[in-house]
């Protein structure tokens, strides 16, 4: 399942973004309120993981304003 290969990957590098997709944090070119462009391709954001991933990149900065 998605949890048994997030549990193997480090939080540092890999995020989940939707129930189906967990990207590489240095992969993320873009993030839009609906969705993260990486390799101009556009992955959907969950509801319920936007906060998380809101937070963690405007907390360590990475999200330019």
């Amino acid at each position: 399942t998605l949890k048994l290969i997030m549990e193997k990957l480090p939080d540092s590098d890999f995020i989940q973004i939707h129930k189906s997709y967990v990207v590489s944090k240095k992969a993320i070119q873009s993030i839009s309120t609906d969705s993260v462009c990486i390799n101009d391709n556009n992955f959907p954001i969950g509801n319920s993981f936007k906060n998380k991933l809101f937070d963690e990149f405007i907390n360590t900065k990475l999200l330019k304003r």
